[in-house]
């Protein structure tokens, strides 16, 4: 729709998204959960349920819904400390009384994924950013049926007065429009 508009996109955690658009290093920032908002305009916030992330032929691929304890009996992907999704899981961890054989520990929601999907492990996390695999069956998404499984709260976040741009203001308001219908 805006022909000649480039988009740079540089990965980080959470408080480091927040930090680069208070330091005009970016001018949209897409984080879940971050520390603080100081200094920032929330343009959207969404809860975003969290599940588990397997293969299509993985045992507890076909329930509707699983509590975060069934996981615990297979392998994981464990999120690295620093992502926001850790500390979800190691509360609900801590309420589990139970370890999991963690197959794997890192910093990318994308790795995990792609460990899930070769059949590795469970992954965690919502299913924003896996939507492909998820609709063309490379990978299944189950939400957690956990009363006290805390949602991820995405936020999408800019400094005040930098969507004033044309450029930045379309790509800001198509980003909310998508992220506003999902379900």
């Amino acid at each position: 729709d805006h022909p000649g508009i480039e988009i740079a996109v540089t990965v980080a955690g959470s408080d480091a998204v927040t930090d680069l658009v208070r330091g005009h290093d970016a001018d949209i920032g897409f984080t879940f959960n971050p520390a603080t908002l100081e200094g920032l305009d929330v343009k959207l916030s969404r809860e975003m349920p969290l599940g588990a992330v397997m293969r299509r032929d993985h045992p507890l691929a076909r329930e509707r819904r699983l509590l975060f304890a069934q996981c615990l009996d297979y392998p994981v992907a464990w999120p690295a400390k620093g992502l926001s999704l850790r500390a979800i899981l190691d509360r609900m961890l801590g309420a589990a009384k139970k370890q999991p054989p963690r197959a794997f520990e890192c910093n990318s929601l994308r790795l995990m994924a792609a460990l899930a999907r070769r059949g590795r492990c469970i992954a965690f996390q919502t299913a924003v950013g896996i939507e492909q695999e998820i609709a063309d069956g490379t990978l299944v998404f189950v939400p957690f049926a956990n009363r006290r499984m805390p949602a991820d709260r995405l936020t999408i976040v800019h400094r005040p007065g930098s969507a004033a741009g044309l450029a930045t203001g379309a790509f800001l308001d198509l980003a909310v429009r998508h992220f506003a219908v999902r379900k």
